[in-house]
């Protein structure tokens, strides 16, 4: 590995601390380093918040170091004012010498604009360090700018058979490690959505109680509006959507209503979308899970296995697959991460 892709790694291990609050817009992590040394750093930690870049240049204490220091920074920094000033002016008033980017940014707005600038104003710019890399780590931001919806991520347990639980009663089929998990992973997404008959049998909470951070929007499909009100989605601890058909109105709730006997999931991607929702968990049932499979609305599954045989039980008609995979264990359990992309 050489200087610059040591110091990418570093960018990108700080745009992960983003999580779910930059979204929606993309994880960046920058780094300025003057003579192999990092003398500022920092990450787009909220939306509407400052950039990357800022917050490493506020957070350098040698100022005068900057002139012979070189910016390090996941994505092409910014060209338009938005809710914060453009990255790229803030570059060139700091005066480094050099720029390191991992990847251009695809969003009309920039689209190698700023890397133009910088090069046309004397900057040695660098583009496409580990940018692979750099790709993945902005998955949801491109998918919502290129799709016009969030990032889908199917996620479901199962028994070593196969079966997702029975019909007619709750049954919890993962460890402890594995529960924390999925509370991590709910601070990391916009939005998560269940089905009517999990809201109703599993009464579910959808809130990060096992780990610190942001409560994702709460979503359930209700068509007929047949929830009983006294659900925990319903207490008023994270803001919750109902998606419908009806009118009927739930506590502590907004209710999306979709045309009666048109589909709902178009409908629902749209809202999501327009309401800058930038990444979904689909924790449903088997039913739920299919639906967004049949209609091929999904990037990401994570499937998690238990030791343990339900014996019977129902299961979605197909688990989603792909050529990227990866696979780890969570306590007792397995994770099985695919990609589709």
């Amino acid at each position: 590995m050489n200087q610059d892709e040591f110091f990418m790694k570093r960018c990108f291990f700080l745009a992960k601390k983003g999580g779910g609050e930059a979204l929606p817009n993309p994880h960046v992590g920058a780094v300025i380093v003057h003579d192999g040394r990092i003398i500022g750093e920092g990450w787009h930690q909220k939306y509407g918040g400052p950039h990357a870049e800022v917050m490493a240049f506020e957070s350098v204490k040698e100022k005068h170091l900057l002139p012979e220091s070189t910016l390090y920074v996941s994505l092409e920094p910014c060209f338009h004012q938005g809710k914060t000033p453009p990255c790229v002016d803030r570059t060139l008033k700091e005066g480094v010498k050099r720029v390191v980017i991992s990847i251009p940014d695809s969003y009309h707005e920039v689209a190698g604009k700023s890397i133009a600038k910088l090069k046309g104003k004397g900057i040695d710019v660098r583009v496409g360090v580990l940018e692979d890399e750099g790709r993945f780590l902005i998955r949801r931001f491109s998918v919502f700018h290129r799709e016009k919806r969030p990032y889908i991520i199917l996620k479901c347990a199962r028994s070593r058979d196969g079966f997702m639980g029975h019909p007619d009663k709750q049954v919890w089929l993962t460890g402890e490690v594995a529960k924390r998990w999925s509370h991590k992973w709910r601070t990391e997404e916009a939005a998560i959505i269940v089905g009517r008959e999990t809201a109703r049998m599993d009464n579910p909470k959808l809130t990060p109680r096992l780990f610190p951070g942001k409560s994702p929007l709460r979503m359930v499909v209700d068509r007929f509006g047949k929830l009983p009100k006294n659900l925990h989605l319903f207490d008023g601890k994270a803001k919750t959507v109902v998606v419908s058909e009806t009118e009927k109105a739930y506590p502590n709730a907004e209710t999306w209503i979709y045309p009666s006997g048109q589909d709902w999931l178009p409908f629902t991607m749209d809202k999501l979308y327009q309401n800058g929702i930038a990444s979904l968990i689909v924790e449903g049932g088997p039913t739920l899970l299919q639906v967004f499979m049949d209609a091929g609305l999904w990037d990401e599954a994570r499937i998690l296995t238990s030791p343990h045989n339900l014996g019977n039980g129902v299961r979605p008609r197909t688990y989603p697959i792909s050529d990227m995979h990866e696979s780890f264990e969570m306590g007792e359990d397995i994770c099985d991460i695919y990609y589709r992309f």
